[in-house]
C-alpha cells in the first residue's frame, strides 16, 4: 500500500501558485478485491521571487538644455497568479542628492528631470559628475534602484565674471589709464621676488607714465586670492608688484615682454622688455632691457638701466636703423649649458644676408656680481662676433626671420635648451607660406645661418631643422613658442601659429604642434595636416570660423593646467566673437599623445580643453596669451590672457586676466591643501599634487606622478613602490628625497644610482622594482643634502 507522488516543479501550473493559492492533485488506489481509495495531494504555493529587468541606468549631460531629462522602462515578471506584476506609482520623488525628480508609472516607465541652472549642477565638470537615484518598488515588494549620472562639462570661462567679481577662478589686472593698451603682451615672469609664487609681466606699450608712448611694463606678484589688481596701485611702490617705465617718447617699451629665467644667477627670476621702435642708433633700431628680479616694489626706470654701473639690469641696443631689435623677446633657457639662463631677441628687419631677411640674437646669461659686468650694455657687434652669445641670420629677402622668437625647451633631448624662430614671410611652399626654424643649443655657440637648415640634406649631427608652412599666404611662424612635453615622450615640443590658414573659413587660422625629435630632417606642416595617425609628427589645431585669426598674435605652452602629466597649450583667437564682434577668445587645449587634428569648435564644447571668452565687443581678448606658472601656489599651472582694448579705466586702458588651473578633468587622484599635508597614494597609479605648503608625499605602489607644489616638500619611497616621476623637485626650495628604507650608508653609496635620462631628466634606481624620475633636473646637479638617508 505504499505510494509516492512526484511533480515537475518547473511546470507553469506549479510555479504560478502563490501564497494564497494551491492546487489539489489526486489518484485512486484500487485493492486486489476491487475496493477503491481516493488519495489527494495538495500543492501549496509559495511567493516566488519576481524577476526585474529593463533599463535602470541613464545619463544626462550638463548644459544640453534648460531641463535635463532621462527616461527608461523597468519590467517585472511574476509567475504567481495571485500577485500583481506591477510597480507602485511614484510622483515627483526627490533624487538621492536632492537635485532632480523621478516619476514612475505602474507599468514601469520612469522619467527623471533636473534644472540645469542649479548651482550644484553647474559646478560639475568633466570627470566630476553627479549621481541621482531612487528606488522603484513593485506591488509585491521587490525593489530596483534606478540611477542617473549627471555628466559634468567644463563650461566656458567668462572673463566678464572674473572682471566684475572677486572670483575663485582667477583675477583681473586692470590697465592704469586710457590708451595704454595694457595686455598687448603678457608672460609668465617666474618667481621675481623669491616668495615661492610665480609672477606675471604685462606690457603697456602706449603708456605715458614717463614720456608720451614711452611705454611701461608691470610686474604683478603671485597671489592666491581673486581680488582684482589695479595697475595704478603699482606706479608708486605698490604692494603687489612694481612698474617698469620706458625711457623716451615713442619707444613703445613693453610691446614685447617675457620672463627671462635667472640671467645673473642670484636666485631671482629676471625679465626682458622689448622696445622695438626705440632709436638708440638710428630710427627704429630698437632696444631690449634685462631687468633683474628683486624682492621690493620700487619702480624701475629703464633710463637708469641704460647706465653702466647700475645694479638693476642692462640694455641691448640695436645697431642699425629700421631693424626693430626687441620686436620679439623671450627667455631661452640655458642654451650653452653654463648654468645661466640665456635670452633670444628678434630683429625681423635686419639685413644680414639680404634686405629684411631678419636676424635673432642669443644673449648668454652672465654673473653680474663684480668687475665691469655690472650694468654693462650688450653690444650686438660682440654677439655677431660670437662673444657673449651668437647671431642667427635669416636666409632670403623679406623672410623677416625673428618676427617671433621663443625658447623651445629641449627638443632633441641632449640637455641643452633649444630655440625656435618664426619667419612668416618666407616662401617654401608659395608666397607667404611661412617657415619656422629650430636651432639646437650647444656648448660652443657660433653665428648660425638659417640657410643651413633649408639645405637639401640635413646636417649630421643635426644642428636643428626647418618647419615649412602648408601653402601660400598662411604666414606660418607669425607666432611660435616652445610647447613643453605635450605627448609625454620626454622630448619638448613646439607650437606654431598659422593665422591665415583657412581650415574652417577664410582667416579662421590654425596652429600646429610639432613633436620633439633628434634629427635634422625638414618638417612639412602639410604632412601633419594630412596624417592623423599614431606615426604623426604632431597635430593640427583648427580655428572655429572665418576671421577668428586663431594663432595670429599668440600661442604658448600653458604648463600642465589639468594635472594629467602632459603639458597643455593656449591659443589666442582675438577675432572670435563670443560676446560681441572682436571680443576675442582663448583656447586651452589639453596635451595628448596622438596625431588627430583638434577642432577648436569641439574645445568650445569642452572636448579636449576649454574656451576662455572675452568680455565685450572689440576687446581683442587673446591678443596675447601665455602660461603663467603657478601664480596661486596650488600646484596647478595657471594662465594669463591679455585684452588690450578692454576699457576698465578708460578707452583701451586694457586688461589682463589670470585664470587659475585646477583638477578640471579629475586626473589628479590626491590633491593637497594650502596647509602642511601628509599625502599617500594607493596601490594603483596615482597623480598627487601637494599644494602650497610643506608636504610629505608617499605615492606607495604603482606608477605615480608626484608634484610637491610650493614649499619644502618631502618625497618618501619604500621598496616595491614601482616607478614614480617627480615633476617639480627643487634643491633651492629645500625639497628632500627620503630613501631611509633602502639602507644607503652615505652619499657616496647613493650617488651612482643617479643617471641621466631623456634630455635634462634624471633616473634614480633604488632597487629592481623601485625607480624615481626627476623632470628637468640633471643627474649631476644633485647634492648630498637633497637626500634623507
Amino acid at each position: 500500500g505504499g505510494w509516492s507522488y512526484t511533480v515537475d516543479n518547473t511546470q507553469l501550473a506549479v510555479q504560478s501558485l502563490g501564497t494564497t493559492s494551491n492546487v489539489e492533485d489526486s489518484f485512486t488506489a484500487i485493492s486486489a478485491d476491487g475496493n477503491e481509495q481516493l488519495i489527494k495531494v495538495t500543492i501549496t504555493g509559495v511567493d516566488d521571487v519576481e524577476v526585474l529587468g529593463g533599463l535602470s541606468t541613464a545619463n544626462v549631460i550638463e548644459d544640453t538644455g534648460e531641463t535635463l531629462t532621462a527616461s527608461g522602462a523597468l519590467t517585472v515578471t511574476d509567475v504567481d497568479v495571485d500577485d500583481n506584476a506591477a510597480f507602485i506609482a511614484q510622483v515627483d520623488t526627490a533624487g538621492s542628492s536632492g537635485l532632480g525628480k523621478f516619476n514612475l508609472g505602474a507599468d514601469g516607465a520612469w522619467t527623471y528631470s533636473v534644472d540645469n541652472s542649479l548651482a550644484a549642477v553647474q559646478n560639475f565638470s568633466a570627470g566630476n559628475n553627479g549621481v541621482e537615484s531612487f528606488t522603484a518598488v513593485t506591488a509585491d515588494g521587490s525593489t530596483q534602484v534606478v540611477t542617473v549620472t549627471i555628466l559634468g562639462v567644463n563650461e566656458p570661462i567668462e572673463l566678464s565674471s572674473i572682471e566684475t567679481t572677486v572670483n575663485a577662478g582667477g583675477f583681473v589686472i586692470k590697465g592704469n589709464n586710457g590708451s595704454e593698451q595694457s595686455g598687448r603682451s603678457v608672460s609668465n615672469a617666474g618667481d621675481v621676488n623669491g616668495d615661492g609664487l610665480d609672477d606675471v609681466i604685462i606690457g603697456a606699450h602706449r603708456s605715458n607714465l614717463s614720456e608720451t608712448d614711452a611705454g611701461s611694463s608691470y610686474v604683478v606678484f603671485g597671489k592666491g586670492s581673486g581680488t582684482p589688481v589695479e595697475l595704478s596701485s603699482l606706479v608708486a611702490a605698490g604692494s603687489n608688484g612694481f612698474v617698469i617705465t620706458g625711457d623716451k617718447a615713442n619707444d613703445n617699451a613693453g610691446l614685447s615682454v617675457s620672463g627671462a629665467g635667472d640671467i645673473n644667477g642670484d636666485g631671482f627670476a629676471d625679465l626682458i622688455v622689448g622696445a622695438p621702435v626705440a632709436s638708440p642708433n638710428g630710427t627704429w633700431s630698437g632696444a631690449s632691457y634685462v631687468v633683474y628680479g628683486k624682492n621690493d616694489t620700487s619702480p624701475v626706470d629703464l633710463a637708469l638701466i641704460e647706465t653702466t654701473g647700475n645694479t638693476g639690469g642692462f640694455i641691448i641696443e640695436g645697431k642699425a636703423a629700421n631693424t626693430f631689435v626687441g620686436h620679439s623677446v623671450s627667455g631661452a633657457g640655458d642654451v650653452n649649458g653654463d648654468g645661466y639662463d640665456d635670452l633670444i631677441i628678434g630683429a625681423y628687419q635686419a639685413d644680414p644676408n639680404e634686405p629684411n631677411a631678419g636676424a635673432s640674437y642669443v644673449i648668454y646669461g652672465r654673473p653680474d656680481v663684480g668687475g665691469n659686468k655690472i650694468g654693462t650694455a650688450v653690444d650686438l657687434t660682440d654677439i655677431i662676433a660670437d662673444t657673449g652669445g651668437f647671431v642667427i641670420n635669416g636666409e632670403l629677402e623679406d623672410d623677416q626671420s625673428g618676427y617671433s622668437v621663443s625658447g623651445a625647451g629641449d627638443v632633441n633631448g641632449d640637455g641643452f635648451a633649444d630655440l625656435i624662430i618664426g619667419a612668416p614671410y618666407a616662401d617654401p611652399n608659395g608666397s607667404g607660406s611661412g617657415a619656422s626654424f629650430v636651432v639646437f643649443g650647444s656648448q660652443a655657440g657660433a653665428a648660425f645661418e638659417l640657410a643651413d637648415l633649408t639645405a637639401a640634406a640635413a646636417t649630421n649631427p643635426a644642428t636643428g631643422f626647418v618647419i615649412n608652412g602648408v601653402s601660400a599666404d598662411d604666414y606660418s611662424g607669425y607666432s611660435v613658442s616652445g610647447a613643453g612635453d605635450v605627448n609625454g615622450d620626454g622630448l619638448d615640443d613646439l607650437i606654431i601659429g598659422s593665422p591665415e590658414s583657412d581650415p574652417n573659413g577664410p582667416l579662421s587660422g590654425a596652429s600646429f604642434v610639432v613633436f620633439g625629435k633628434t634629427d635634422g630632417e625638414a618638417v612639412e606642416l602639410s604632412a601633419i595636416e594630412a596624417n592623423s595617425g599614431t606615426t604623426a609628427a604632431g597635430f593640427m589645431i583648427n580655428g572655429v570660423s572665418a576671421d577668428d585669426s586663431s594663432g595670429r598674435s599668440s600661442v604658448s605652452n600653458a604648463g600642465d593646467v589639468n594635472g594629467d602629466g602632459l603639458d597643455d597649450l593656449i591659443i589666442g583667437a582675438m577675432g572670435d566673437d563670443p560676446n560681441g564682434s572682436g571680443s576675442g577668445a582663448s583656447f586651452l587645449v589639453y596635451g595628448k599623445t596622438s596625431g588627430e587634428a583638434v577642432e577648436l569648435s569641439a574645445v568650445q564644447e569642452s572636448d579636449g580643453g576649454f574656451v576662455i571668452n572675452g568680455v565685450g565687443e572689440d576687446d581683442s581678448s587673446g591678443w596675447s596669451v601665455s602660461g603663467a606658472g603657478d601664480v596661486n601656489g596650488d600646484g596647478f599651472a595657471d594662465l594669463i590672457v591679455g585684452a588690450p582694448f578692454d576699457a576698465p579705466n578708460g578707452s583701451t586702458s586694457g586688461a589682463s586676466f589670470v585664470v587659475f588651473g585646477g583638477n578640471f578633468t579629475q586626473s589628479v587622484t590626491v590633491v593637497g591643501t594650502t596647509a602642511a599635508d601628509n599625502l599617500n597614494g594607493t596601490t594603483g597609479d596615482d597623480i598627487i599634487f601637494g599644494g602650497g605648503a610643506v608636504d610629505t608625499i608617499n605615492g606607495t605602489a604603482g606608477n605615480d606622478r608626484l608634484s610637491g607644489g610650493d614649499g619644502a616638500d618631502r618625497f618618501v619611497f619604500s621598496r616595491g613602490d614601482g616607478t614614480s616621476t617627480i615633476t617639480d623637485f627643487s634643491s633651492l626650495d629645500n625639497d628632500k628625497i627620503d630613501v631611509t628604507k633602502f639602507g644607503f650608508a652615505n652619499w657616496a653609496e647613493l650617488q651612482p644610482s643617479l643617471t641621466a635620462s631623456v634630455g635634462s631628466d634624471t633616473k634614480l634606481t633604488l632597487d629592481s622594482n623601485t625607480f624615481v624620475y626627476f623632470e628637468d633636473v640633471r643627474f649631476d646637479d644633485f647634492v648630498a643634502t637633497d637626500f634623507i638617508l
